[in-house]
């Protein structure tokens, strides 16, 4: 590595670690910008957005001024023409061009394609514009679905917790499996929650269908697919399943309206349950000045209103 010009490039000791870490073999190389294959490394799977105007400017401006700023990584394809593509460093790169700049120095790397996705993935935690925990979590369910690692290997190369992963994958097969039933479900209609609760139902496809519809619906924003999910489980049957998603979509606003007042009957409830217990006291009663001959007519009162709460929280 001595016998490299560096230049304003350093050596990118996180890039190191990781190539290490994978037991890949790699070296430091000052390379030709025209050797780069510009189009295939813009596909790099580690990131979800592309690089952001603004940054590219700014690193281009400090470059100029003289900055230094970690090598590049590059996979050697075997290509005859242009041979190498961007693995991370692809902002930089197009700041460096920017600049006026035609080499750079790259740390080379040799590997097959499912190490290049895993790499492109994991140096993106190293450097430059890090990618947010929501896309690392989206790219070890990834891992998991696409290069048949566990959950807990996915998490742990990605720096996110395996149960947050777990429940992503879930909530990407059930996306999935909506799409192959002709539901069209985006990713933010569905929670991990709400994932969760509909495959509970795996083993009763036509169920699984109609509450991938409801997820689907604007319905839902008002009785969480999650909470909905347990009204129908309690049916019995697949019929009476059925009637009541049936139900919910005929009835629309009252639905929501029932719901509401189920919440706060709920909470209602809980407040008049303290009260009573707090008439029954005579320490209490003798505050109030409640003669000790109403308490039975005060008590069936409450009773009543109990009573009419208890309906608005059962529906």
């Amino acid at each position: 590595m001595s016998d490299i010009e560096w230049g304003r490039d350093t050596r990118d000791a996180g890039a190191e670690e990781i190539v290490r870490g994978m037991g890949l073999t790699a070296t430091y190389a000052r390379v030709s910008m025209s050797d780069i294959d510009m189009v295939d490394s813009k596909r790099n799977r580690g990131r979800i957005d592309q690089s952001d105007e603004g940054t590219v400017q700014e690193y281009a401006d400090a470059m100029m001024r003289g900055d230094r700023f970690p090598a590049i990584c590059c996979r050697r394809t075997g290509r005859k023409s242009k041979p190498l593509t961007i693995a991370g460093g692809w902002t930089r790169t197009q700041a460096k061009l920017r600049a006026g700049e035609t080499d750079v120095v790259a740390l080379v790397v040799l590997c097959d394609d499912a190490e290049f996705d895993l790499l492109c993935k994991r140096l993106n935690t190293v450097n430059g514009v890090r990618t947010t925990t929501r896309e690392r979590v989206l790219q070890a369910a990834e891992l998991v679905m696409r290069r048949g690692y566990g959950a807990p290997q996915a998490a742990r190369l990605m720096c996110v917790d395996p149960h947050t992963v777990r429940s992503e994958v879930v909530r990407v097969q059930v996306i999935q499996k909506a799409a192959a039933a002709g539901v069209q479900l985006k990713p933010e209609d569905l929670s991990q929650n709400d994932a969760k609760a509909i495959a509970k139902f795996s083993d009763q496809p036509v169920i699984a269908s109609a509450l991938m519809q409801y997820a689907a619906s604007p319905r839902n924003g008002f009785i969480p697919v999650a909470k909905f999910a347990e009204h129908v489980k309690a049916a019995p049957t697949e019929a009476e399943k059925l009637a009541v998603i049936e139900a919910t979509k005929r009835s629309g606003p009252a639905a929501v309206v029932r719901e509401r007042l189920r919440r706060r009957a709920s909470l209602l409830f809980s407040h008049l349950g303290s009260i009573e217990n707090m008439v029954k006291k005579w320490p209490t009663l003798k505050l109030l000045n409640i003669e000790a001959s109403e308490r039975s007519e005060l008590a069936k009162r409450l009773a009543l209103v109990a009573e009419a709460f208890r309906t608005m929280q059962d529906g």
